[in-house]
């Protein structure tokens, strides 16, 4: 397993689906990543959006809201890649995305992360603008090693 995909969610059920929906379509072949969904005890719904995609992720199901940062740390305790990616659920990702970010690590093997530039979007996904990583860097869209 190249890759980890993981995505946290609490009460963005709104989003949840579509960003799932983009982790499933990358180009990489799936044998080669792995989504692993932490819900974070969602009230709004969320858990019937994801329980749609269960046969191509793995779902954890927090028994109470811990925030974002202990979810993620649970996924990467569980985590079968040799990196991971954290994707926000109110985010959804370029097809290429794993593709390109893991093969920036082939040519730099000594990082620690490597991240791209993203999209500014509305939310119903028109562009906004484009945003450069090194001057407004995020927590989500960054591979680990």
């Amino acid at each position: 397993m190249k890759v980890s995909i993981i995505v946290t969610n609490y009460n963005y059920s709104k989003y949840i689906g579509r960003c799932i929906r983009s982790c499933i379509s990358q180009s990489m072949p799936k044998t080669d990543f792995e989504i692993i969904v932490v819900d974070d005890k969602s009230t709004d719904g969320s858990i019937d959006k994801i329980n749609e995609f269960k046969s191509n992720i793995r779902l954890i199901k927090n028994k109470k809201n811990i925030g974002a940062a202990s979810s993620v740390n649970k996924a990467v305790k569980l985590a079968k890649g040799d990196y991971f990616i954290r994707i926000d659920s109110d985010d959804y990702i370029s097809s290429y995305l794993i593709s390109f970010l893991y093969n920036c690590f082939l040519i730099f093997p000594k990082k620690f992360g490597v991240a791209c530039d993203y999209y500014h979007v509305s939310n119903n996904g028109s562009y906004i603008a484009k945003i450069e990583s090194e001057e407004v860097p995020i927590a989500c869209g960054i591979l680990y090693d």
